[in-house]
């Protein structure tokens, strides 16, 4: 009777075990398909803001790095008329000083020494301005460069839209700040994924629910680092963090001298003051987002870790043990059984703790970040049906 009731027992428990692989998998692979929604992901920006802030003092690491060129251009405007979609003049608008701009990209397509050339400039449909042939011939004769442009806009000259990006993200009523950057829309590359492209010929794939780059699974939308906090014009020691077009790049730098200061590495041109984002890491420019998501891919933290998977299936599986056979730490362990205050603080930790805690630390160490409300949700579901079954 006895050896009965082991065969029994173990069945039982392979059968629990069974189960809560399967559904471990599932959940694995549910959880895959919503980190590719740029919005409803579930992260708690206040416990990412505290995780970076712990990144930041243990790192060496800071700002966007010393391969990179910022250009302020929010200090350099023109005004011009604005026409409606009839062609009558609605008025006056005030936009980048285009001839400042061509101007430096002309230096800079002379000398040819960048990397690559992140230009957010809007160049709308019926907002023109005397440069504007000028400007646009020279964007499309530069090599690596790409421009913003809006899936709601409709831009100024055709002959740039094979220059162009998305630079667009999404926000609402409850979630109004910045979250996720996605890399492709509707099939069309974004800023940085353009960018991603021409320099090493990689760009994400969509297949269905499943996007690949290279052959390798990856995500289409991720959430993004950004180890500088205080974005300002110089940093504690007095350097320049950016370079303001004109007072700055325009009147002290000659192709030259100009040429040096870009040699090999990104220029990322666009409005650093007015243009701000609200992020888990505070206010941060439209183009800082934009190239902070460029070095994502360049880092490959897009891709798919399989040893996170791994370890995300074996996690899941085991917390779903635990709910199935009813087992619980405070009850099977003696150690702390005996100690109360440990007993109390062993039973406050839940299934939402111990996925935040193993979502912050796959983000500081792989970039990756894991969805906890869909699977928290399950759990506490999966509990409560349990428990109307005993």
């Amino acid at each position: 009777m006895a050896s009965f009731r082991t065969i029994t027992h173990r069945k039982k428990a392979f059968f629990i075990a069974l189960t809560a692989a399967v559904m471990a998998l599932l959940l694995c692979l549910i959880c895959y398909v919503m980190n590719n929604f740029p919005l409803f992901t579930g992260e708690s920006l206040d416990q990412y803001a505290w995780v970076e802030w712990v990144f930041d003092h243990n790192t060496s690491e800071k700002g966007l790095g010393e391969n990179c060129v910022l250009v302020n251009l929010t200090y350099d405007k023109q005004l011009v008329p604005v026409l409606d979609e009839y062609g009558f003049e609605k008025g006056n608008v005030d936009i980048t000083d285009r001839e400042k701009l061509l101007s430096l990209l002309q230096m800079l397509n002379s000398t040819k020494t960048y990397r690559y050339i992140f230009l957010d400039v809007r160049f709308e449909k019926n907002i023109d301005s005397p440069q504007d042939s000028a400007l646009f011939t020279t964007i499309c004769s530069m090599k690596n460069i790409v421009i913003a442009t809006h899936a709601d806009m409709e831009i100024g000259d055709s002959i740039l839209l094979k220059k162009t990006g998305i630079s667009d993200y999404y926000s609402t009523i409850t979630a109004t700040n910045f979250i996720r950057y996605e890399f492709l829309h509707d099939n069309k590359l974004s800023m940085p994924q353009m960018a991603y492209h021409e320099l090493t010929g990689r760009k994400i794939t969509r297949h269905g629910i499943f996007y690949t780059d290279n052959s390798n699974l990856c995500q289409n939308s991720l959430f993004l680092k950004f180890p500088l906090r205080d974005f300002s014009e110089y940093d504690k020691d007095g350097n320049k963090i950016y370079y303001n077009l004109g007072a700055d790049l325009l009147a002290n730098y000659d192709e030259e001298t100009l040429a040096e200061l870009v040699k090999n590495k990104d220029i990322i041109i666009g409005d650093f003051i007015e243009d701000r984002h609200d992020t888990y890491a505070g206010l941060q420019p439209g183009t800082v987002i934009i190239y902070t998501a460029f070095q994502s891919l360049m880092k490959g933290e897009h891709i798919v870790k399989p040893i996170v998977i791994i370890f995300e299936w074996i996690l899941f599986t085991i917390i779903i043990i635990t709910i199935l056979s009813r087992w619980s730490l405070v009850d099977k362990v003696v150690f702390i059984q005996k100690r109360k205050f440990l007993s109390f603080l062993v039973s406050l930790i839940g299934y939402s703790f111990v996925l935040a805690l193993f979502s912050h630390i796959v983000f500081l160490n792989y970039g990756m970040t894991i969805n906890v409300v869909l699977p928290s949700f399950i759990f506490a579901f999966l509990k409560y049906v349990v428990k109307l079954k005993k």
